[in-house]
């Protein structure tokens, strides 16, 4: 079940790409998660949920930052990437920059030393996306890389500030979703109409909307957190980053992205790498991202 999430969330790179040859990105992405939160709180009234009352203020304001930094300024960044760079690229920066960024933030913030194992990660981590990189950048690519780097940013902070909520509070990770995929979508869906034309609606722009918004949102965080039940955060972990394979060979066959012996192999290390960071420092802990695991967020 968890390898058919990474399947769903891998396949949100090329849809997304496909999208953004008629919608503008921060629009198309706001769209998208508005749907999905739409589809969520469906889910959550047929499962016979209810809102959450009397949160306290601390609580709020952290739920209010996970839902703009998860779900308004990391895909608002992937997504102006992925229309800066190829898939393959933008794939291989994201998902290497999170766990650089959580082994440093950790030690920051929340005071846990970083491992030899770990440092080791990043390094291997580094150098598999140097191995992506072309010997010259134009400067929409560099822009693109850079926005891939923010949406990494945005993923390891939502890794602190998720921490903070799952701690400090009773909300199951399915309402932390819900409230702020809900969060951010507004916020982003606000400011793509704002700054970009409005978007015209075709039947394929429609379809993809619903499929992103429903099943590679609602659904995909349903049966992910269904598979948490069982699965240990490392191993979660483990399974996620077969994201990186996924998309990289979805894009070279359905986009015809060039897939040298190079790409592939950084791909390959880039996994070994992020699953080093991966490893527990100690004691194993819980599951820190609402649905996913540590590290790890959604697909655009």
């Amino acid at each position: 079940m968890a390898l058919l999430v990474t399947l769903l969330w891998s396949s949100s790179y090329i849809l997304v790409k496909i999208g953004l040859q008629n919608l503008p990105p921060l629009t198309f992405a706001g769209m998208r998660y508005f749907v999905g939160f739409l589809s969520l709180v469906v889910l959550h009234r047929l499962q016979g949920g209810t809102l959450p009352r009397g949160l306290p203020r601390p609580t709020w304001r952290a739920l209010i930052g996970l839902g703009i930094v998860a779900f308004a300024i990391s895909p608002g960044a992937i997504f102006l990437s992925l229309s800066l760079l190829p898939v393959i690229t933008a794939n291989l920066v994201f998902q290497a920059g999170i766990p650089i960024l959580v082994a440093f933030s950790g030690g920051l913030f929340l005071g846990e030393r970083t491992t030899g194992r770990q440092w080791l990660g990043v390094a291997l981590t580094v150098f598999g996306v140097y191995l992506t990189f072309p010997a010259e950048l134009a400067g929409s690519e560099v822009a693109g890389i850079l926005l891939a780097l923010l949406a990494a940013a945005g993923g390891a902070a939502s890794n602190l500030l998720t921490r903070f909520v799952m701690r400090d509070s009773h909300l199951r990770a399915q309402d932390v979703t819900m409230i702020t995929v809900g969060i951010g979508s507004v916020l982003l869906l606000a400011v793509g109409l704002a700054v970009e034309p409005t978007p015209t609606l075709n039947t394929t722009s429609i379809v993809l909307l619903l499929w992103l918004g429903i099943a590679n949102t609602a659904l995909a965080f349903t049966l992910w957190n269904f598979a948490l039940r069982t699965l240990r955060a490392l191993e979660a972990g483990v399974i996620a980053t077969a994201q990186v394979i996924e998309v990289t060979l979805l894009a070279w066959w359905l986009l015809d992205e060039p897939l040298s012996p190079a790409r592939l192999i950084a791909a390959l290390i880039i996994v070994a790498g992020v699953i080093l960071v991966q490893a527990p420092r100690g004691t194993p802990t819980a599951n820190a991202i609402p649905g996913e695991p540590p590290g790890i967020p959604p697909a655009p």
